[in-house]
């Protein structure tokens, strides 16, 4: 199956959900809310990640995509980390 939309990829799909995931972490902690360089770099991460994959996809070329995936998915890891990582969370 040929995929033509970016959005049409699983991977930009979940990328969304894990956005909305950072926003609703930050939304119910007042105190990852007052932490704005955390906060920063948590929704940054995230979207990052979201805008990367339309950025890979527009390339047309499998080598140069799977690139600019292996760049963002670390981008996915650091969002993660920015919640298990902050005693902010806890």
């Amino acid at each position: 199956m040929k995929i033509s939309r970016f959005e049409d990829l699983e991977c930009w799909q979940e990328a969304r959900k894990l956005v909305n995931m950072v926003y609703e972490a930050i939304n119910s902690s007042p105190a990852f809310q007052r932490d704005r360089r955390l906060k920063d770099q948590c929704t940054g991460a995230g979207i990052s990640t979201m805008g990367g994959i339309p950025e890979g996809f527009a390339r047309r070329s499998n080598k140069e995509f799977i690139q600019y995936l292996s760049i963002f998915s670390r981008r996915v890891e650091e969002s993660f980390l920015c919640g298990t990582g902050s005693k902010i969370c806890e």
